[in-house]
């Protein structure tokens, strides 16, 4: 603790909150405010938002949430996936950045990007405690980690072939008849891969992919 005590006495910390729920963000700033009074905190309820945040306040540190919208549309885990995969992916930025999220099993597909990330400490914690989230940041503060529940997730292997085809339809946008022709498989084979991909991330219904069928 003494540690994230001195970093926040050398010059004024600014944290991130990113969820749409209004009650989750005011619960976490409250609890935020209470352990770091110092510390000014900032708030974005969409990926658009947040990077808008990003490049204006230059935070210290984000607490994302993974279900978020990408502006004014539905809340959906692959936009916080993509928007977190950003962050990862960018050299430019120092950030501290913890997942709070009760959707961490999608995690599994950032695994190697997550323990490859410098640019700051990197935590994961349920949604569901406040107070873990508190010992998380508290972790991470400073270049910390904690990955208590990321670990978890090792022994986990996504089949390369699910994960080619997230990164298809999400990375590039392409339709099931699409991605059959660039993998080479059938559409329904390409269906079956949805299908297991859907109940191994366990995705709500909202972030289920349409699929068109003939």
């Amino acid at each position: 603790f003494k540690m994230s005590q001195d970093l926040i006495a050398q010059d004024k910390l600014k944290f991130l909150v990113v969820d749409d729920h209004e009650a989750m963000i005011k619960s976490t700033v409250q609890a935020l405010q209470e352990k770091y009074p110092e510390v000014e905190i900032y708030t974005a309820k969409t990926a658009e938002e947040t990077r808008l945040q990003i490049i204006k306040i230059k935070p210290n540190l984000i607490s994302l949430d993974l279900q978020i919208p990408e502006t004014t549309d539905e809340a959906k885990i692959s936009t916080g996936i993509r928007l977190l995969e950003q962050l990862l992916n960018n050299q430019e930025i120092e950030l501290d950045i913890i997942v709070v999220s009760a959707n961490i099993k999608t995690l599994v597909q950032l695994k190697d990007k997550i323990y490859n990330y410098y640019g700051g400490g990197f935590g994961v914690e349920d949604k569901s405690s406040i107070d873990q989230l508190l010992v998380a940041i508290n972790k991470v503060l400073g270049g910390g980690n904690y990955y208590q529940h990321l670990l978890e997730l090792r022994s986990k292997q996504l089949h390369p072939n699910w994960l080619k085809v997230l990164q298809l339809a999400w990375d590039q946008g392409l339709t099931d008849k699409a991605i059959a022709k660039e993998m080479n498989y059938k559409e329904r084979t390409i269906r079956v891969f949805w299908s297991n991909i859907y109940a191994f991330f366990d995705f709500p219904s909202s972030d289920k992919r349409q699929h068109d069928y003939e």
